[in-house]
């Protein structure tokens, strides 16, 4: 099924190797032939399948997430910066990927997550997420306080205090992003 059937169905099939984990250990092979096609988002899935079934190959596959970092489509570099990010956790391999997300409507929030779990190593991200925070779409401006509120905790403007209190207001949860300790109290 890794080799043959459409995108869909080897996704399919990869994510049910995933789920197996470390007993799936036969389909390791199959799996690192799907790392060097064409297709980037199979082969992001592959590798992280690989990495939930064979942890010990994590730095083998690591080139995948780092390829698919500077394809032309969004969603694959989002994917890859989230896997890297997973894998790594070094947040200097990820932000500069993750700043020009910022500016895509639909991988915005997903880049919102990573750098507020990567801290104030993602400073360099500040002008994009105050850019963020004028967006038209509240969920969007809250992704982006919550993000700044962790990146840059000194920039804690009006500005910030009122978009998170508005979001707190609204209900909205976001990608699982815990809102900061509400500071206007």
């Amino acid at each position: 099924m890794l080799q043959a059937g459409g995108p869909f169905e080897r996704m399919g099939a990869i994510n049910i190797l995933r789920s197996i984990g470390p007993s799936a250990s036969n389909a390791v092979p199959a799996l690192t032939a799907v790392l060097h096609q064409t297709n980037g988002f199979l082969r992001v899935f592959s590798a992280d399948a690989l990495r939930t079934i064979a942890p010990a190959e994590t730095a083998g596959v690591l080139f995948v997430y780092r390829e698919a970092m500077t394809n032309a489509e969004a969603d694959l570099r989002a994917m890859g910066a989230r896997s890297l990010w997973e894998a790594e956790r070094e947040p200097g391999h990820v932000i500069p990927c993750l700043i020009p997300l910022l500016k895509d409507r639909r991988m915005a929030i997903a880049a919102c997550v990573i750098l507020r779990q990567c801290g104030q190593s993602g400073s360099n991200a500040v002008p994009g997420l105050f850019t963020l925070m004028e967006a038209p779409d509240l969920t969007l401006r809250v992704a982006a306080a919550i993000a700044l509120s962790s990146v840059a905790p000194a920039v804690h403007t009006q500005k910030v205090a009122e978009v998170l209190s508005a979001g707190r207001a609204a209900r909205l949860e976001i990608g699982g992003l815990p809102y900061p300790p509400d500071q206007t109290k």
